[in-house]
């Protein structure tokens, strides 16, 4: 689990889920399948790999913005999943081949 310390706490939101009432075993949580990518030791360079090349995206520069209005505008902590989902519609075939790619 070191490799989590120095990341924020938003990153897996846990503290979100936790107050939701979602995650009733941090440990369980982290143990979960879906987290071992987290551990992996590359995972980090791949994160910020794709960081650099989605600077490059228009798409998901336009996203990010409308993104960032929307949770200024509504002050909201977090976005439900509705939202996550119509907001992955908006990026392109390119953008999603990119980061397929990149696996």
């Amino acid at each position: 689990f070191k490799v989590l310390v120095g990341l924020p706490q938003t990153y897996l939101n846990i503290v979100q889920r936790w107050d939701d009432g979602l995650i009733t075993d941090v440990l369980g949580f982290l143990r979960q399948h879906w987290t071992m990518a987290v551990y992996y030791d590359k995972y980090q360079g791949f994160i910020e790999n794709l960081k650099g090349k989605f600077r490059r995206q228009r798409d998901i520069q336009m996203l990010s913005e409308y993104i960032l209005e929307h949770v200024q505008a509504e002050n909201v902590d977090q976005i439900d999943e509705s939202r996550r989902k119509r907001y992955g519609v908006e990026v392109t075939a390119e953008t999603q081949q990119m980061v397929q790619l990149e696996l």
